[in-house]
């Protein structure tokens, strides 16, 4: 289950929101920097009248006094909003520069982050109140290398979209070196460089990731989740996904939903 939740920290404020669907934000600007996590649904950010659609996966950077506007598609969403004090804005400034300028990022090297905070937020207890705070600083720490990576190789930013794709595609990584013009072993060096580990660990966390979210939105059953995730079959899901996650597809599915 999505929260909806919000906290304030000394450095920064959360709040994970479920914005009903066609709800539109008219044109305003923030007193401070902040971040947006969209975990489902559609979020479109930009001017009245040239707006972007805010995948889930990404994070949307916005400085302090940038004037946008805001609008949900019809299935609405599920977001975190994160608030940037002065204090934090000004740690990371060396990364982000003086105004801390707009941003969409993706960062593979931890892309199990959001979902961890997502589960924090949902935890509402004494320990995630602890566990936030660092969270939150990862979060901007690797948003900050991926800003710093972007003179990656155009291809390479192509193949992290294609495996993005996979699950619903079924591109394989030898069909993705082949789409974006690399040898497989090239593609699998340039990936572990830039994002900090191999292809095949990547794929894994994105059909965990999709097994998650199936877990807590669906009923489906698990073993029809582990097809349609790429599993061999329930058996490997669970495997798997206990090694990411620390329990079974079952368990975690429990945990959703008390």
């Amino acid at each position: 289950m999505f929260p909806h939740r919000k906290e304030s920290f000394e450095h920064f404020a959360l709040e994970a929101a479920i914005v009903p669907p066609g709800s539109t934000l008219p044109v305003h600007t923030h007193e401070r920097a902040h971040v947006v996590l969209v975990f489902a649904g559609e979020v479109y950010d930009g001017s009245s009248k040239d707006m972007h659609r805010v995948a889930p996966g990404e994070l949307l950077l916005r400085p302090a006094h940038m004037t946008h506007a805001n609008h949900v598609g019809a299935r609405g969403a599920h977001l975190i909003n994160i608030d940037i004090m002065p204090s934090l804005a000004a740690a990371f400034e060396p990364f982000y520069g003086p105004s801390w300028a707009s941003a969409r990022l993706t960062f593979p090297m931890l892309r199990h982050l959001p979902e961890q905070l997502r589960a924090e937020m949902a935890a509402a207890d004494r320990l995630s109140m602890r566990i936030l705070p660092g969270l939150v600083e990862q979060l901007l720490g690797n948003g900050a290398r991926s800003l710093a990576s972007a003179g990656q190789p155009p291809w390479l930013r192509e193949a992290v979209a294609l495996l993005d794709q996979s699950i619903a595609s079924g591109t394989t990584i030898q069909q993705v070196a082949r789409r974006v013009g690399v040898s497989e072993s090239r593609l699998s060096h340039a990936f572990r460089e830039h994002a900090g580990r191999s292809v095949g660990a990547y794929v894994r966390e994105l059909r965990v990731e999709a097994a998650a979210r199936a877990l807590r939105e669906t009923d489906e059953p698990i073993a029809a989740i582990a097809a349609a995730c790429g599993f061999a079959d329930q058996a490997h899901l669970s495997r798997t996904f206990r090694a990411c996650r620390g329990m079974t597809p079952m368990e975690y599915r429990r945990a959703q939903r008390v």
